[in-house]
């Protein structure tokens, strides 16, 4: 049985979004092919050494924003580009949100209250309000 291939243009945009990500610096089947660590010294290689927890939640971002995933993320994504922030201000906004999302799912769990909120919605609803505001200075 043939594996079934992407459309066209699903394919497309993945490069595209791959593009978006790494520009040049990072090849897409070296990324493709690349198991968590490998994938780690790649993120490395384009954003700088980062922090564990950081360099974790930014490579969740940079693969959500490669698939296309959730697919409120690239819409946000091409906003913010057309709104002037560069690719770097972009995914460290997305970072910032889902940083959030998880801190706040993290400390809901641990109040054992069953009424808590949907850490899936609430992130859409964030990026839907993105940029975040500057830091005063």
């Amino acid at each position: 049985m043939d594996t079934p291939q992407p459309h066209p243009r699903a394919a497309a945009d993945q490069v595209e979004r791959f593009r978006y990500v790494f520009g040049d610096t990072v090849d897409p089947e070296e990324w493709a092919e690349a198991d968590e660590d490998e994938q780690a010294e790649l993120l490395e290689r384009r954003f700088g050494p980062m922090p564990s927890a950081q360099g974790l939640v930014k490579g969740i971002v940079v693969s959500q924003v490669v698939a296309g995933e959730p697919p409120e993320l690239w819409p946000t994504v091409c906003r913010l580009d057309a709104d002037g922030f560069d690719a770097d201000a972009v995914l460290n906004q997305l970072t910032l949100v889902l940083t959030e999302i998880i801190q706040e799912a993290l400390e809901a769990d641990g109040e054992g209250d069953d009424d808590q909120p949907n850490p899936r919605g609430a992130y859409r609803d964030r990026l839907g309000r993105l940029p975040l505001p500057a830091p005063e200075a």
